[in-house]
């Protein structure tokens, strides 16, 4: 059995990336290929599910994601070195994060296990990845790269992976909100003035459309499906849904659009005509908050 041995040159390697001997370099001319290896041992889940070296791998990729991206910062590091690095990074999240899961009949406690290591993942990445590349104007391929995964995300509830779905479009909410530099996780996103001008802005104008988009389609699925069920109530995850994105709705604060300075919930404009369709549910909760909304 290998994994013992896995596990202590990770967490070797771990040590030596985040030493203070360590230089911008060294740390840059490595770390794509400690990506690929670390993400490769990340999904022994698939095939050795009780093995601990899979955690100790997310751990071990969340910490590189906090301790070391900032090296790739460094004038010496090459935009070529550094668009390798992030692909790498963001070829092993996806292929983790987006795998099909280990099996449907796992017991309750260990699909709660999984995916609490998955909103760790996601969050290190949604955080750390678009907080380093908002701090650039060379890395759009990053938030293009982050926001697909997290729109791919949220469609997996389905898949008994609702914990996860939710925290993607959390993360997306999070992406576009004038609130975000105030509001604390896990790893604080970065503040507005430690952003390189127009990033913050381009980072929004391309994630609202994808949010937006999203919103709509599951808005407009749940009006046909919950017309069409007469009796029978929708499945819970798809109730819990609608629910969690009326209230994040709600509460969304567009940044504001100079054009139109008072346009910071202009997305409830845009989604007025299927609130007015989802009236129509008998849904308490969600009639509720459609009140709020009107």
């Amino acid at each position: 059995n290998f994994h013992p041995l896995a596990e202590a040159a990770i967490a070797l390697t771990v040590e030596m990336l985040k030493s203070e001997s360590t230089t911008d370099q060294t740390r840059a001319s490595i770390l794509a290929d400690v990506a690929k290896v670390i993400g490769a041992a990340m999904n022994t889940k698939y095939v050795k599910y009780n093995s601990p070296l899979w955690k100790k791998s997310i751990m071990a990729f969340i910490t590189i994601l906090k301790s070391c991206l900032g090296s790739l910062s460094n004038p010496d590091i090459t935009t070529v070195l550094r668009n390798i690095v992030c692909t790498e990074i963001l070829d092993s999240l996806q292929s983790f994060l987006l795998h099909d899961r280990v099996s449907p009949l796992q017991p309750p406690e260990k699909r709660a296990e999984e995916e609490d290591f998955d909103v760790l993942l996601v969050d290190s990445m949604a955080n750390e990845l678009v907080d380093f590349s908002c701090q650039r104007n060379d890395l759009h391929f990053v938030h293009e790269r982050v926001v697909e995964i997290l729109n791919e995300g949220t469609t997996l509830a389905k898949h008994q992976r609702e914990k996860f779905a939710l925290s993607c479009y959390r993360n997306l909410f999070l992406l576009v909100s004038q609130n975000q530099p105030e509001l604390t996780r896990t790893n604080q996103i970065s503040r507005d003035d430690n952003l390189v001008p127009n990033e913050r802005k381009r980072l929004v104008d391309m994630t609202v459309p994808v949010l937006l988009s999203r919103c709509r389609e599951v808005l407009q699925r749940f009006v046909v499906d919950d017309r069409q069920s007469g009796q029978c109530p929708l499945p819970r995850y798809r109730l819990h849904e609608v629910s969690f994105l009326l209230k994040e709705l709600l509460k969304l604060e567009l940044p504001e659009n100079t054009e139109n300075p008072k346009s910071n919930q202009r997305h409830l404009l845009e989604l007025y005509p299927l609130f007015c369709e989802c009236i129509t549910s008998s849904e308490r909760e969600l009639k509720d908050l459609l009140k709020e909304i009107f």
